[in-house]
């Protein structure tokens, strides 16, 4: 279910157009939206960064295809200047590390603080936990809830800090993970560490990332969620749990 969503929420930045937010309804109002303004070059990237990294993954699963592909759309936007044809970039990122701030909670009364965090603390915590446990049933290891929640508002106080938006687990982040093998906190070290030295010296190379691209590359991570080969074990085995996926 949150794969389906986010999906549909990408699919019209294929096409040029902002992203999709709301519920299902809204998602395909905005949706239906975008198929009248089209840019059919930025569809053409993002179908073509889509198949190739779909088939990439048949012929060779650990390659890295989606950071080649990455490439290739800077490349598209240094050589062939895409963004004057109305493909989408990523906007540009201020140079260095986030800075820590203190928070003036004066500006926000605590009661109405309150009534706002909570909503999004309790999606945090529904959706995090729901992929954890989905990605734990099917690699076969344990994971302890607590510790999990623990992690989530550490990470969340660290974020209030340096002005960052709230932290979830990442199901799109997590599918790319394990498909390439990762499996211990390495990754997110490494990532990290990657990400502190593109905003400290590489963050010019943001600016020249084609929308559709990315969104390719989220999608293709994300088709791996949708198990639609459990839909039909369901339906052999009860109705009305297929009736619920």
């Amino acid at each position: 279910g949150i794969g389906t969503t986010i999906i549909l929420m990408q699919i019209p930045k294929l096409m040029g157009s902002q992203s999709g937010s709301g519920e299902l309804i809204e998602l395909v109002e905005h949706l239906v939206e975008s198929l009248f303004h089209i840019n059919y070059l930025s569809l053409a990237m993002g179908i073509a960064s889509l198949a190739i990294i779909l088939i990439s993954k048949r012929i060779s699963p650990k390659f890295p295809m989606s950071l080649v592909v990455m490439i290739l759309g800077a490349l598209s936007t240094i050589f062939f200047h895409v963004d004057e044809y109305g493909v989408v970039l990523l906007s540009q990122v201020d140079k260095g590390l986030p800075k820590i701030i203190i928070p003036d909670f004066s500006l926000v009364h605590f009661s109405s603080g309150f009534i706002l965090s909570l909503p999004i603390a309790i999606v945090i915590l529904a959706e995090s936990l729901l992929a954890e446990s989905s990605f734990s049933i099917k690699n076969k290891y344990k994971i302890n809830e607590n510790r999990e929640i623990l992690a989530f508002s550490i990470s969340n106080f660290a974020s209030a800090l340096t002005g960052c938006c709230p932290v979830n687990g990442s199901v799109s982040r997590t599918v790319m993970s394990e498909q390439y093998g990762g499996k211990s906190k390495v990754v997110s070290i490494t990532a990290s560490i990657v990400m502190a030295i593109v905003l400290v010296s590489a963050t010019g190379f943001i600016g020249y990332l084609p929308v559709p691209v990315l969104t390719a590359i989220v999608i293709s991570a994300l088709i791996g969620v949708l198990e639609f080969h459990v839909a039909v074990k369901l339906y052999k085995v009860n109705k009305k749990e297929f009736l619920i996926f």
